[in-house]
């Protein structure tokens, strides 16, 4: 089954606290899981960064919402394509971030560290796994 990818990036509006971090994930994570999404958000020094993957209809549904969150800005489109597996598996959305406080993100299992998320965009086609190099370099 062919699944649909879209990658983009941007910036945080607001300076985003743990709690409004976890917040999130736990609505998104719940909401992709509806829809059969799966993917990987990353948040590093005030920048978002995110794998979106399923099917063309869900990915754009999701992306509508993106585009009208005021919480970012700055929406870039790095990198959309078909492909005939997902990257991120069963993940409704993992996630990582580059902090100090790893223990309070550790009991949500969507957490990823940071070294468990550049293994993990290792093992991904070439173009995605170049742009999280990057992004996770910064």
């Amino acid at each position: 089954m062919e699944c649909h990818q879209l990658l983009y990036e941007s910036i945080a509006t607001t300076s985003m606290t743990l709690e409004d971090v976890i917040n999130m994930l736990e609505k998104c994570n719940q909401q992709n899981y509806e829809i059969r999404l799966s993917g990987l958000l990353v948040f590093h020094n005030h920048r978002f960064m995110q794998l979106l993957e399923g099917s063309k209809s869900s990915v754009d549904f999701i992306m509508q919402k993106i585009r009208k969150d005021t919480r970012h800005s700055n929406l870039k489109i790095l990198h959309e394509s078909e492909s005939m597996e997902r990257s991120m598996g069963a993940w409704a959305m993992a996630f990582t971030m580059n902090t100090s406080n790893v223990e309070a993100l550790s009991a949500y299992p969507f957490f990823l560290s940071i070294t468990d998320a550049r293994e993990i965009t290792g093992t991904m086609k070439r173009e995605l796994s170049q742009h999280f190099t990057r992004f996770l370099a910064i």
